[in-house]
């Protein structure tokens, strides 16, 4: 799909002018994430998850193809990750709540242990 890509941090996206020389490229990008919960007690909810995620660039500007991250990590697409989830859910309709509360906290941990690429948290 058409993106931008700005660079890295919140001055990079804040001082980086949108434009086909600038920031334009292509990204080829797609994500399996999956969350397992089992409940503890009333509302309350813990499981593990995983995420498999690709990223990779291609047809990229100049300013973009000149980026120090994006060079460095533009050959590295292929995280996997591991990690849990906490969920308290009072919600009387999750799909349609009209009262309740949802609260969800995730960890989770990126390396080489299933084949990723990179290693973060």
């Amino acid at each position: 799909m058409p993106d931008n890509y700005y660079g890295v941090g919140y001055d990079a996206g804040l001082n980086t002018p949108r434009g086909d020389s600038t920031t334009k490229y292509t990204r080829r990008w797609f994500q399996f994430y999956s969350k397992f919960l089992y409940r503890i007690k009333h509302n309350h909810f813990i499981g593990p998850n995983i995420d498999i995620n690709y990223t990779k660039g291609s047809k990229e500007s100049q300013g973009v193809a000149s980026d120090e991250y994006y060079q460095e990590f533009n050959e590295r697409p292929f995280n996997t990750g591991l990690g849990a989830v906490y969920q308290y859910d009072s919600r009387d309709v999750p799909v349609n709540a009209w009262k309740g509360w949802f609260l969800e906290v995730i960890a989770a941990f990126y390396g080489g242990f299933l084949g990723g690429d990179n290693i973060y948290q």
